[in-house]
């Protein structure tokens, strides 16, 4: 039995326009576009070669859809190179609203999508996802690595009272 993450809802306010937007600058890949109803479509977009699918979402979900297109806040694609889908996806047009910059967790640019969807466009520093063994039955997306085994401070000098 293996457990993982399979679709994650975006809202957007035209689907269309959103396809284009993740297909033609992102590069992500079409998966689905099935129609649900007369008036709802189920699109799914990915990375190539990634499991995880994005839900293109409008009209259906809890709540006023057209309230919810933009809402996303904080997606966060990982990358090995920063600068470089920076430059590639700017080549692209998509507008960034923070360009790479260095952070303690590493290097991070952000952009927003065309309802404003937020999204973390993130490099790590070398090694810095030690991956922890997996649970059984979860599958995961890379090798588990031994973490570091953590040092025990000193033991405290026993008290004495006086």
């Amino acid at each position: 039995m293996s457990v993982h993450l399979s679709i994650v809802p975006i809202y957007v306010s035209d689907q269309q326009e959103a396809l284009r937007f993740y297909t033609g600058k992102l590069g992500m890949e079409k998966r689905m576009d099935d129609p649900m109803g007369p008036d709802l479509r189920w699109i799914t977009v990915a990375l190539p070669g990634d499991d995880v699918e994005f839900v293109l979402a409008a009209g259906f979900g809890h709540g006023d859809p057209a309230s919810q297109a933009g809402n996303g806040a904080g997606y966060v694609l990982r990358t090995d190179d920063c600068r470089a889908v920076y430059e590639q996806w700017s080549a692209n047009g998509v507008q960034f609203t923070e360009p790479p910059t260095e952070q303690i967790w590493g290097v991070q640019a952000l952009f927003q999508d065309p309802d404003g969807n937020g999204w973390v466009l993130v490099q790590r520093p070398e090694g810095a996802y030690a991956a922890r063994p997996a649970a059984p039955g979860i599958r995961t997306s890379r090798p588990a690595r031994p973490l570091p085994r953590p040092t025990r401070p000193p033991p405290r000098p026993a008290r004495r009272d006086p």
